[in-house]
């Protein structure tokens, strides 16, 4: 043995979106955390309270750029791989998750351009039909859904501003 370790294809996708995790966790923080009621403020010392007091599971699924072009308004989901590993989409129908957070990189790779924060929730309970189905030169297989398919409230936040108007 050489002593040299594989590095597996989705272990170099998740170092690669790993790095917008940052600005993601922003993103999620504008979000779930808010200002309290005032009484919270007068007698228990709280600026800013989070709006969930549970475990929260946030799943997030970056795209490389040059995917927006063409599927804005889409987002996909892995449903299956050649190893029989669970996928995303097997996970979310077992009800694991609470949000998603599907955005797009920028161009330059170091920002997002645009982003969606979605109630997993809503998602089981309609059971959008997937407008696709594809499989990957490696076996792995997406199902794309549209946004537009899904009920108003799935979507909590973006800055899609076509979307935002919809959202108010």
């Amino acid at each position: 043995m050489s002593g040299v370790m594989r590095v597996e294809p989705w272990q170099l996708d998740k170092q690669w979106a790993d790095q917008l995790i940052p600005q993601v966790k922003r993103i999620l923080g504008e979000h779930l955390i808010g200002p309290p009621p005032i009484e919270e403020d007068i007698h228990h010392n709280t600026d800013l309270i989070v709006l969930v007091m549970r475990p929260t599971r946030i799943a997030v699924r970056i795209r490389r750029p040059g995917y927006l072009r063409s599927y804005d308004g889409q987002f996909t989901l892995r449903y299956s791989r050649p190893t029989g590993t669970p996928t995303e989409y097997e996970k979310i129908l077992k009800g694991w998750g609470d949000y998603f957070f599907y955005g797009h990189a920028h161009d330059s790779q170091q920002s997002l351009r645009r982003w969606w924060l979605c109630d997993l929730n809503i998602f089981r309970q309609s059971l959008p039909l997937p407008l696709a189905r594809q499989v990957n030169s490696d076996g792995t297989g997406f199902l794309a859904f549209a946004f537009s398919t899904l009920p108003q409230n799935f979507v909590k936040a973006t800055n899609n501003h076509i979307q935002q108007a919809r959202l108010l």
